[in-house]
C-alpha cells in the first residue's frame, strides 16, 4: 500500500514506499530522466512527450495514460510499483538530452565487439551494445558504466538493489507474479518469489537466496576440494602417460636399431654364402663342360674315323680285287680290338642340388 503525505497547502498526494518522497507533491515532481535511455517502458519506440513515474523509470505520457485508463489500480509497467491515485505529470524538458548520449559505446565502456560473447550487456544501450558492470534487481535491467549513473545519483534510485551483471536477467523474474525470485523452497529446490511463498509454499521450507548459497557454498567447497583432487590424480596421469609416451618412443627407436643390425648380419651372411655357392656352381660347371668337352672331341674323332671305314668298304666292294678286299677287312679288325671308346649312359638333365 501506499503511504500519504501532506503539502505545504495540506493536499493530500500517494507516495510510493519505495520512493519515499515525502514532502514534494506529484504535480511539481519533476520526471527524472535516465540518460541514454530513449526508448519508452510501454511501446518500446522513441519518447513522445516523456514523463518519468516516481519510481524512476520512463514513458510516453499516452502510453501511461492509456494503460491506467479505466482502473483503480496504477501499477508501473515495469517494476509493478503501485499507486493509489493517478498521478499527475509534467512533460520533462531534458528529452533532448537523450540525443547526447554516447555513441556506440564511447564513453560508456566497452563495446559488445571488445566484450566477451558470454558477459551480461547493458540494457539501455541502442546502437553498439556495451559491456555491463551492474545488474538492477529492482528495474531488472542491466547497466553500463554511463548509464548506472542515475541509480548513483538520484535518490530514489539509490535504493535499488544493485548486484554483479547478471545475464538472462529476466530469467530471475517469477512468470506468474512479476516479482523478483528472492527466496529458494528447499522443499521444491526452486527459486521462488514472495507472493509464491504466501500463496503456495507457505508450507514448505523455504529460506533466502544468501541462506541457500551459504548451505550450497559448503557443498561447492566440498566439490572444489573432490575436483582439485581428481586433477591432481589425473596430472599425475598424463605425466606418466607422457614419460609411458617417451619411454615407447625411445623403446621403438632402439628396437629399430638392433633388428637393422641384426638384418644387416643376415644379408652379409647370405651374401657370402650366395658367393661361395656361386663360385663352387662355376667350378662345378667347369668340371663338367671340361669331361663333355673331352668326350665329345673323342666321339668326334671316332664318328669320322667311322665314316671313313664306310666309305673305304664301299669302295672295295664295287671291285673285283678279291685280295684287297680281304687285306683290308683284316686289318680293320685288328685296329677294331685297339682300345674301343667305351658307350656312356649319359645324363642328358645335369643338375647341382647336390651343392
Amino acid at each position: 500500500m501506499s503511504s500519504v503525505s501532506h503539502d505545504a497547502r495540506g493536499q493530500k498526494w500517494p507516495v510510493h514506499p519505495r520512493t519515499e518522497l515525502s514532502g514534494r507533491r506529484m504535480a511539481d515532481y519533476t520526471p527524472l530522466l535516465i540518460p541514454g535511455t530513449v526508448t519508452c517502458s510501454i511501446c518500446l519506440d522513441a519518447f513522445t512527450q516523456l514523463v518519468t513515474i516516481p519510481c524512476g523509470h520512463n514513458c510516453c505520457t499516452r502510453c501511461i495514460n492509456h494503460c491506467w485508463k479505466e482502473t483503480d489500480t496504477y501499477e508501473c509497467p515495469v517494476c509493478k510499483s503501485t499507486y493509489s491515485n493517478k498521478l499527475e505529470f509534467q512533460i520533462s524538458q531534458l528529452q533532448n538530452e537523450t540525443t547526447q548520449r554516447p555513441v556506440n559505446g564511447q564513453a560508456g565502456g566497452p563495446r559488445e565487439d571488445d566484450a566477451d560473447s558470454d558477459e551480461p550487456l547493458c540494457d539501455c544501450c541502442t546502437e553498439g551494445k556495451v559491456r555491463a558492470i551492474n545488474s538492477c534487481l529492482v528495474c531488472v535491467a542491466s547497466y553500463c558504466e554511463y548509464h548506472i549513473k542515475p541509480h548513483r545519483e538520484v535518490p530514489a534510485l539509490r535504493r535499488h538493489q544493485l548486484v554483479s551483471p547478471i545475464r538472462n536477467l529476466e530469467d530471475r523474474i517469477c512468470p506468474a507474479h512479476q516479482k523478483i525470485k528472492n527466496l529458494f523452497c528447499k522443499s521444491d529446490d526452486i527459486f521462488i518469489c514472495g507472493l509464491c511463498h504466501e500463496k503456495d509454499h507457505r508450507s514448505h521450507v523455504v529460506s533466502s537466496a544468501a541462506s541457500a548459497r551459504a548451505e550450497k557454498q559448503v557443498d561447492i567447497d566440498e566439490m572444489h576440494v573432490d575436483i582439485e583432487k581428481q586433477l591432481g590424480k589425473r596430472k599425475k596421469e598424463l605425466e606418466d602417460l607422457n614419460l609411458a609416451m617417451e619411454s615407447v618412443k625411445v623403446s621403438a627407436k632402439k628396437e629399430k636399431e638392433d633388428s637393422r643390425k641384426v638384418f644387416d648380419a643376415l644379408i652379409s651372411s647370405i651374401q657370402e654364402r650366395k658367393k661361395v655357392a656361386n663360385e663352387m656352381i662355376e667350378s662345378r660347371q667347369a668340371l663338367y663342360t671340361s669331361e663333355i668337352s673331352t668326350y665329345m672331341k673323342k666321339v668326334h674323332e671316332e664318328i669320322a674315323d667311322l665314316k671313313q671305314k664306310q666309305n673305304r668298304l664301299l669302295k672295295l666292294s664295287s671291285t673285283d680285287d678279291h685280295v684287297s678286299i680281304v687285306q683290308y677287312f683284316q686289318s680293320i679288325c685288328t685296329k677294331s680290338t685297339d682300345n674301343p671308346l667305351p658307350y656312356l649312359a649319359i645324363n642328358t638333365k645335369m643338375n647341382f642340388n647336390e651343392i
